[in-house]
């Protein structure tokens, strides 16, 4: 039977805090022995149209990845682009997660992302029984959910739009009677109290787009929890808080917070943050699980860093754009010497022992590159990522990629599970040209080929259409730079 998410799709896209490498590292940490993701079976409950399973299929051949989702369409597009890549690896289902049946398997990591708020109360005892009874022992589970207290304000939201879309059964109608009221609210409100706060939600829901209003906030189902709400329904199944996907040092600051008193700690801190959505990750509640992170857990991680160093100020502060418009000033001379020469490897990684630190000792070291993890400074991984730093003389960029910007999509997904924007044609024809058949001459000749005579990169200057040389000219200035910009937006291959 046809659902809503047929109707109108859900946009999916890769989810980098899903992906089994990040699990892996912060499973580490916490003391536990994950799988190793070159070797491992992954599922993903509402797995949509693969568009976050399938870039980790083609990057670990040796693993296995399965995905299932309630609405057929979405099923079909998953296999549909596993079929055009060629993977072997993959199994897409349609399937309600009350009555699928895996057989014998047991996964290694399951992620569920974007489900468990939003479905009832019995579906979230079945998703919560299936990772008890199917993690591998060292298995973890990824689970993420709308959370309290930050969803107090977005309750009220969804209770204005349950009444203004009572009784209307058409999707499309409901939404444009959920944008009309939104609109209005945002009139109607002034500035005391609340209201403001109130507005801000209701002006965020009129910029969604159209399926995340119609499958999130008119969803029937859409119950935020607080943290011990989920710990609790998790303990219930067998199961164990492990961290969060994003990793937090509240988990590690003080060694005598344990228990109650640690999650009461993590409690508090959702509190002053105001939290309003929450990655979590849960394993085996028989897993001896550490909270306080020991120092020998960091160094045998490999290290990387695509922060981009800012010059140095008079008095030693400097800054690291992180990307996304965010970026971390520090005057700590042992982190920027520890960024600044991961930033000129990038994307190359090293192992943790190998940095830098200097006078630091072991316990102090570890500490500071946790600090820089928490900050989005550095990446850790167990496993670095196969990422390309060096331009080979026949350069190839993901297939996956190509195959995205051959069907039209102008967001491609990278070799950090990372959405990039081509947003010009130079950029998109060039990346599809480099398929592992053409040296540097002939990316440079079918380039020339393909923009001759074609605006805008033939009209480049004020005195009329570029000339068929001063438009090589261009292009073959541009080429090691564009090369180059490939592999740091992590797009090419080995």
């Amino acid at each position: 039977m046809p659902t809503s998410y047929d109707q109108i799709a859900y946009p999916c896209s890769p989810q980098a805090q899903t992906h089994p490498g990040l699990l892996a590292t912060l499973a580490t940490l916490h003391g536990l022995t994950p799988t190793p993701i070159d070797r491992c079976q992954v599922l993903e409950i509402g797995c949509n149209d693969g568009s976050n399973l399938i870039p980790m299929a083609a990057d670990e051949p040796g693993s296995h990845f399965t995905g299932i989702d309630l609405a057929q369409t979405a099923i079909a597009t998953a296999q549909d682009w596993s079929r055009r890549l060629g993977l072997q690896n993959t199994t897409f289902t349609q399937a309600d997660i009350l009555d699928w049946n895996p057989g014998d398997l047991r996964f290694d990591y399951i992620l569920v992302h974007g489900v468990y708020s939003w479905v009832p109360p019995h579906v979230r005892e079945a998703i919560l029984k299936l990772c008890r009874n199917r993690l591998t022992p060292n298995g973890v589970a990824y689970i993420s959910y709308n959370a309290l207290p930050g969803c107090y304000f977005r309750s009220y939201v969804w209770d204005v739009l349950r009444l203004k879309t009572k009784g209307l059964i058409d999707p499309l109608e409901k939404i444009a009677a959920a944008r009309e009221i939104a609109a209005k609210m945002c009139d109607w409100m002034g500035n005391e109290y609340l209201q403001p706060a109130i507005r801000k939600e209701f002006e965020l829901l009129n910029k969604v787009h159209e399926s995340v209003l119609l499958h999130d906030d008119l969803s029937e189902c859409h119950t935020p929890f607080y943290l011990s709400d989920f710990v609790e329904a998790a303990q219930i199944h067998g199961l164990q808080y492990l961290c969060d996907a994003h990793f937090s040092r509240d988990s590690v600051h003080n060694p005598d917070l344990a228990g109650e008193e640690w999650l009461t700690a993590r409690l508090y801190s959702d509190f002053v943050s105001v939290r309003k959505f929450r990655s979590s990750i849960l394993c085996h509640a028989e897993a001896a699980v550490d909270h306080t992170i020991q120092s020998g857990r960091v160094w045998g991680l490999s290290v990387s860093s695509p922060a981009e160093p800012q010059p140095e100020q008079d008095d030693g502060t400097q800054t690291f754009k992180l990307g996304d418009e965010k970026s971390l000033s520090t005057n700590h001379p042992v982190a920027k010497r520890i960024i600044s020469e991961l930033s000129g490897i990038w994307p190359g990684s090293r192992k943790a022992s190998d940095l830098p630190l200097e006078s630091l000792g072991p316990d102090d070291g570890a500490a500071l590159l946790l600090r820089l993890y928490e900050a989005r400074a550095i990446e850790l991984r167990v496993q670095p990522p196969r990422l390309v730093s060096t331009v080979s003389e026949r350069p190839v960029a993901s297939l996956l990629a190509r195959l995205q910007l051959a069907s039209g999509q102008l967001a491609v997904t990278n070799q950090r599970h990372l959405i990039v924007m081509l947003t010009d044609e130079l950029s998109r024809q060039f990346l599809q040209l480099l398929d592992g058949s053409r040296d540097r001459a002939a990316v440079l000749r079918d380039l020339i080929a393909h923009f001759e005579g074609k605006a805008p990169l033939a009209a480049w200057h004020d005195n009329g259409p570029a000339s068929p040389l001063e438009l090589a000219l261009m292009l073959d200035q541009g080429m090691d730079g564009n090369l180059a910009q490939m592999a740091r937006l992590c797009l090419l291959v080995a």
